[in-house]
């Protein structure tokens, strides 16, 4: 008799052990599933603050702006000066930014410039550069636009030659 309860009891030590042992790594699942999601919405924080497709911005002050350019498709480079508080441009909704349009780079000779210009965005009114470069920006948002020609005039001669490189400050207002 006393070999049977000694046998079960440590059957049910036994039993007890494993089960603690199945909570303990379900909780340390759970722990990293948690770890894991956080890390994901952090990102996802991120790319909307820093300018979605393509990888972030640079923060940073006037002139040239801190951080370092990112590329995007199309060969399109970009940072943000500032990044915005308003809602991000969705696509087909009718946007009014602010801009100054230089050739070759910051330096370069301005050929267009506007306070206040509407378009909607998205929809091909305005250059494949501004459609693709400025997906992600913030309303109040200011970026730097490098603008190769394939997405810009392509060969069009707008004044000084085709295949342009186009640098633009655009503030989304």
């Amino acid at each position: 008799m006393k070999k049977e309860t000694r046998k079960k009891e440590e059957e049910k030590a036994k039993k007890d052990k494993e089960e603690e042992k199945k909570k303990i790594e379900t909780r340390e699942e759970k722990k990293k599933e948690r770890k894991k999601k956080e890390r994901e919405r952090a990102k996802e924080k991120k790319r909307q603050r820093e300018g979605g497709e393509g990888g972030g911005g640079g923060g940073g002050g006037g002139g040239g702006g801190g951080g370092e350019w990112k590329e995007m498709n199309m060969g399109i480079k970009y940072k943000d000066l500032q990044v915005g508080k308003g809602e991000v441009l969705e696509d087909r909704k009718r946007i009014r930014v602010s801009y100054v349009g230089k050739r070759d780079d910051e330096n370069g000779k301005v050929f267009d410039r506007s306070s206040d210009f509407s378009f909607k965005f998205g929809k091909g009114e305005v250059i494949k550069g501004w459609d693709l470069g400025l997906r992600g920006v913030r309303k109040g948002g200011t970026r730097l636009l490098k603008v190769p020609p394939k997405a810009g005039y392509g060969t069009r001669d707008l004044g000084w030659g085709g295949n342009a490189h186009l640098w633009f400050k655009v503030t989304v207002l």
